[in-house]
């Protein structure tokens, strides 16, 4: 799960902001490179935290994720895509469809912009979260507190760009050649169903996170 999927299932568990940023926060890190590997004395955000761990465990457990995963890495790989770029699309492209999809709701897309704008509600309480780098780390959370999410998500060919920048910064799972037109078709194929469940796939994740 990406951001706003991990803020969605957070908010059907709570109704507190605090807990839905704490939710979203291990995905926020590391879009800046972070990795929170401290603590935090407060108790909505540390409990968040633990719901985005369960949530990402019970989604890669999921029927849903794994049957679309292995079908996109086997078309991507049909069409000439490298065994490590294929493998990244199939994992992290899905995830995108759903942020896309679920950002197609003003009301969310508000309720996301509210996460965001806790950090500077909740302060300097979340630094000791990446003890080495707090100054860094507060910076980059300032930054994304004015920030309202992404509204490209529900676009395959957008998010097929999207994972070429990101890939490109690791070798072995770098795009190449015609893989971003490949990524595209091959996302589009998912694209209906995924908005189409979205919502079971949510109620799913809300009864293994909460059974949790």
């Amino acid at each position: 799960m990406n951001v706003a999927g991990h803020i969605a299932v957070a908010q059907r568990l709570s109704d507190d902001p605090a807990f839905w940023l704490g939710a979203a926060l291990p995905d926020l890190g590391s879009v800046g490179g972070f990795r929170l590997v401290g603590s935090t004395d407060h108790a909505a955000v540390t409990a968040g935290i633990r719901c985005h761990h369960a949530t990402d465990d019970a989604f890669h457990r999921s029927e849903w994720f794994r049957s679309r995963q292995d079908r996109l890495r086997a078309v991507l790989a049909d069409e000439g895509m490298a065994r490590g770029a294929a493998r990244a699309v199939a994992h992290v492209g899905p995830e995108l469809l759903i942020d896309g999809a679920l950002l197609r709701s003003d009301a969310f897309a508000d309720s996301v912009a509210e996460t965001f704008s806790t950090i500077i509600d909740i302060g300097d309480r979340l630094a000791t979260l990446v003890p080495r780098e707090p100054e860094a780390w507060w910076a980059h959370l300032r930054d994304i507190a004015g920030r309202r999410a992404p509204t490209d998500h529900d676009d395959p060919a957008s998010v097929a760009a999207r994972l070429e920048r990101i890939l490109s910064r690791r070798p072995r799972l770098a795009m190449a050649g015609r893989d971003v037109a490949t990524a595209t078709d091959a996302l589009q194929s998912e694209h209906q169903g995924i908005r189409t469940t979205v919502g079971a796939l949510l109620d799913h994740l809300e009864t293994q996170v909460d059974a949790g």
